[in-house]
């Protein structure tokens, strides 16, 4: 039945996926298997996206599972890094990266296993963690396993949304571990025409941040009231000002202006993922 199910021509075995909080590290591991000659094509690449300007990747195994023959295909020296700008067309420049290895002689009911860690956590949080755990998908998976393991000292507070898992928790001397299993996960696949904001896929979120306050007051500082600008656009300010009768003629001034004379290009490398840059 979980066969069945597939639409790719593979059959995601399991996902695990651990997150050491102290380490600034996700671990993640990927076994998948090839179940018809269209697998092989869409499933014989490994890669891995990241922010070089924070992030480091560690790739631990590449591996065919081939009846009782495994065939270790970790070779370094074959990866490509590539600069896939995804968002160009939207004018959106993130300077992501992504490591691809092309996996070679894949098979039909070969099993793919591979696992890497991502080192490094952006640092316009400032050291404060959070992530999302997504529960279902758009194609089955077999097992899926979550793991964070917290320092004792920092409380995370967890929340769901259209799941019902709940973490098995264990204290350690130094650190809280939090683990979520889920077993045979059905696929959950959209309707046709579903608009954009619409998203019934379950998800554990998890959080160092108490409550909303404390995320107003983090952002708060990502945009400062007092800042150095230059004269020409203090002199537009003034002119807003001065040739504005009420306030709300002085706001739609200000969209215009932004709307008509501003270029729009998000440059969003590293901490300005989210701290916007000097107007």
């Amino acid at each position: 039945a979980f066969e069945q199910e597939i639409e790719d021509g593979y059959a995601d075995i399991a996902f695990d996926n651990q997150i050491s909080v102290a380490d600034k590290t996700i671990f993640s591991r990927t076994v998948l298997k090839i179940i018809t000659e269209g697998g092989i094509q869409n499933a014989s690449k490994v890669s891995v996206s990241f922010d070089p300007s924070y992030q480091t990747v560690y790739f631990h195994t590449i591996r065919i599972i081939r009846g009782d023959e495994i065939i270790d295909q970790l070779n370094l020296s074959k990866m490509k890094i590539i600069q896939q700008e995804e968002g160009l067309d939207r004018f959106l420049y993130n300077g992501s990266l992504k490591s691809v290895l092309f996996l070679e002689d894949v098979r039909k009911g070969d099993v793919i296993d591979y696992s890497y860690s991502v080192i490094g956590s952006n640092p316009v949080f400032k050291g404060k963690f959070s992530t999302r755990l997504q529960t279902a998908y758009s194609f089955p998976v077999g097992n899926i396993y979550y793991k964070v393991i917290c320092p004792v000292q920092k409380h995370l507070i967890g929340k769901n949304r259209h799941t019902g898992v709940e973490p098995l928790v264990k204290d350690t001397a130094a650190n809280r571990v939090y683990g979520w299993k889920l077993n045979e996960v059905k696929s959950l696949r959209l309707d046709d025409n579903v608009p954009l904001w619409f998203d019934p896929y379950g998800e554990v979120m998890v959080s160092e941040y108490k409550d909303w306050a404390e995320i107003n007051e983090w952002a708060m500082a990502l945009f400062p009231t007092v800042e150095k600008i230059s004269p020409a656009l203090q002199q537009k300010i003034t002119n807003i000002r001065e040739n504005a009768a009420s306030d709300e003629q002085k706001v739609l001034n200000v969209l215009r202006f932004v709307q008509d004379d501003i270029r729009y290009m998000g440059i969003e490398m590293g901490q300005n993922s989210h701290k916007p840059h000097h107007p």
